[in-house]
């Protein structure tokens, strides 16, 4: 009766593992390598490429000012909040961003992806669309805050000459 209840007790703390990754913190966030945070991101909300989105579920671009401030400056943050607040007002319309943040793309999928340090504030992400085949490569300029690396900005190989805080600013 004893490993019933243990093994009950696992596969229910196992699962409150896999559902709530967005909450889960490292320990140790300034020791967490630039690499790591956008690791963690993927990890985080890879989902959105694997899974039929439920209405409960957010990508990352609209989740709440505590998660992205796990992955973002405060900068990226206040301007994702912006981006927020102007859908909330425009009642589902569009407003600057129309596509997955790390996906580039409004369908999320992804196959053979890669994370790799390409300088002290450079994190390149490389996948292929499985539906077409093009390769996409995500850049990721990242600074050092006081919470550890955050991403500050984003670049996209199928967006060519534009970031991420460009799109957000725009009036």
């Amino acid at each position: 009766m004893k490993i019933k209840n243990l093994i009950a007790h696992l596969a229910m703390l196992t699962g409150l593992c896999i559902a709530c990754p967005a909450m889960a913190e490292p320990a140790n966030n300034q020791a967490e390598t630039q690499a790591g945070v956008v690791a963690r991101l993927y990890k985080d909300f890879a989902w959105q490429a694997v899974f039929s989105v439920q209405k409960t579920w957010l990508p990352i671009a609209s989740q709440p000012r505590p998660v992205l401030e796990k992955y973002f400056d405060d900068e990226l943050t206040a301007l994702l909040m912006a981006e927020q607040q102007c859908l909330a007002r425009r009642k589902g319309e569009l407003c600057r961003i129309d596509f997955d943040l790390i996906f580039a793309s409004q369908d999320p999928a992804a196959a053979d992806l890669t994370v790799k340090q390409k300088g002290r504030e450079t994190v390149s992400v490389e996948f292929v669309y499985p539906s077409s085949n093009e390769k996409i490569r995500v850049e990721y300029r990242l600074r050092q805050t006081p919470k550890g690396w955050r991403i500050s900005d984003m670049r996209y190989s199928n967006m060519p000459g534009i970031t991420v805080k460009q799109l957000l600013r725009k009036k």
